[in-house]
């Protein structure tokens, strides 16, 4: 009777080991996605840090400022950095006008300022806003304004 108890515990434990066919089959799975995280993580990393993919650069005209421009400790490294980082990591920079990004810098500048009636027009914008403006008047052809505090025709209109 004690050699069959014997026999049964050996039995039980041969029949806990995994066969080397799961521990190959394991090893593998294992290794398959590990790679698979790897190859994400690596393509996600190469994606933010490539540079240059498109090999368009912007060439800068006019670096430095007119001579009627009064420039007190104007650092624009922060502004180059930015523009090379656009230029370096943006997706199809291709597709960018240079001339978009000035109006954007120069937009950003008249808004910095706090002043609601300050603002800039890019060239496209400031033509719509001529172009409204001529035509035909209706009315009664004059240019209204103050005198002595009081409403005044200042000027009578052509047309």
């Amino acid at each position: 009777m004690q050699n069959s108890t014997k026999d049964n515990i050996i039995h039980q434990n041969v029949s806990r080991r995994p066969s080397p066919t799961k521990i190959v089959f394991v090893w593998l799975a294992a290794t398959l996605i590990f790679g698979v995280f790897v190859g994400i993580g690596l393509s996600r990393y190469f994606a933010l840090f490539e540079t240059s993919r498109t090999g368009v650069s912007f060439n800068v005209i006019n670096k430095s400022a007119p001579d009627n421009v009064v420039v007190k400790d104007l650092d624009m490294s922060k502004f180059w950095k930015v523009l090379g980082l656009v230029e370096d990591n943006y997706l199809d920079v291709s597709d960018v006008d240079p001339s978009d990004i000035v109006d954007g810098a120069i937009n950003g500048m008249m808004a910095a300022l706090g002043d609601p009636y300050t603002s800039y027009y890019s060239d496209e914008q400031n033509q719509g806003f001529k172009d409204d403006l001529e035509g035909v008047y209706g009315g009664v052809g004059a240019q209204l304004g103050f005198k002595d505090d009081r409403l005044a025709i200042i000027a009578p209109l052509e047309g």
